[in-house]
């Protein structure tokens, strides 16, 4: 689970999403609880809006989210 990758799944999804159908999308085996950590992470850091009068944790990418996802993909490749 990398930022980039994080960020390629918000993006391409423009939307709200939980943390779990991040990381069904992401086809990880990483840890649940990590998965949250990581979102919430992401968006004290500014790159993802969380979801206000939700019943569940949800985020979706912000302007800043995508110019950072913008600045990795023009910087290498995706692995």
């Amino acid at each position: 689970m990398t930022k980039r990758k994080v960020l390629e799944v918000l993006f391409s999804n423009a939307r709200f999403m939980t943390p779990d159908e991040v990381r069904t999308r992401l086809q990880s085996n990483v840890q649940r609880s990590t998965v949250y950590s990581y979102l919430a992470r992401l968006c004290r850091q500014g790159l993802l809006e969380p979801a206000q009068g939700w019943q569940r944790v949800a985020y979706r990418i912000t302007q800043k989210g995508i110019e950072r996802f913008e600045y990795f993909k023009s910087r290498s490749p995706q692995r």
